[in-house]
């Protein structure tokens, strides 16, 4: 459960670890219950690490939807290609993968929407060309090496998340918006519950806390993006109404 003092936010977030997985190419009875044009995409992926991404983020919704008497048959797209069902109560969630994780936000309150990424060497440039003149100053802050890796996909995931939770993706230009630091006195920590034990793979993902606001054009969003880094060099992030 995430909270901020202005209310309650009911999110759950969930991560599954694709490398368990067998590759569905070779094991097809995993995509079991699977609707046939999603069994499609995840087999038309080359690699066997892909599928099982693409595997692992089907099994975690899926696992969701069935929790909720629903299924993977009632996920539709927008126009603009974000997936939904339409459900009473609501039933709102992202998807997001990398390396070794997928990712899953659910939640019954707005849209939202998330990333997750493994913290690594980048090219300065990336920043340079995409970031905006308040995100560069957070990356010069910072004075170790290791610090601006964490700083940049702290940005980066940040900005993923937002651009997911409203649907606009990479349509959004990324000049029209920009990630501000939360104030500390005004939000409190937001947590997802606890670790629970996984299921069927499925881990719930702890301690997140509101990192930053979002300003478009100048006017700030009714929205925070939460975040947390775990031992294992992954950053997270999920944004979210307030």
């Amino acid at each position: 459960m995430m909270e901020g003092n202005r209310g309650r936010l009911s999110a759950e977030l969930f991560r599954m670890r694709c490398t368990d997985l067998p590759d569905p190419a070779s094991e097809e009875a995993v995509l079991d219950g699977i609707p046939e044009g999603r069994r499609r995409e995840i087999l038309r992926f080359r690699f066997p690490d892909d599928r099982k991404r693409s595997l692992a983020v089907t099994l975690l919704l899926g696992r969701a939807l069935r929790e909720r008497g629903l299924d993977l048959h009632q996920v539709r797209r927008e126009d603009g290609g974000k997936p939904f069902v339409s459900a009473d109560p609501p039933f709102f969630f992202s998807l997001s993968h990398a390396a070794e994780f997928a990712l899953l936000v659910i939640s019954e309150r707005g849209p939202v929407g998330c990333d997750i990424e493994q913290i690594r060497g980048v090219t300065d440039g990336i920043a340079e060309r995409y970031f905006s003149d308040a995100e560069k100053r957070l990356l010069l802050s910072c004075h170790t090496e290791e610090e601006k890796k964490k700083a940049f996909f702290r940005v980066w995931t940040g900005r993923e998340s937002y651009i997911k939770m409203t649907g606009e993706g990479m349509r959004l230009a990324f000049e029209r918006y920009t990630l501000l630091p939360a104030d500390p006195e005004r939000e409190e920590p937001a947590v997802s519950g606890g670790i629970i034990p996984a299921r069927d793979g499925m881990e719930r993902v702890p301690h997140l806390l509101p990192v930053f606001e979002v300003s478009r054009e100048g006017i700030k969003e009714d929205c925070l993006v939460w975040q947390s880094v775990d031992n294992e060099g992954y950053c997270i992030s999920v944004c979210a109404g307030r």
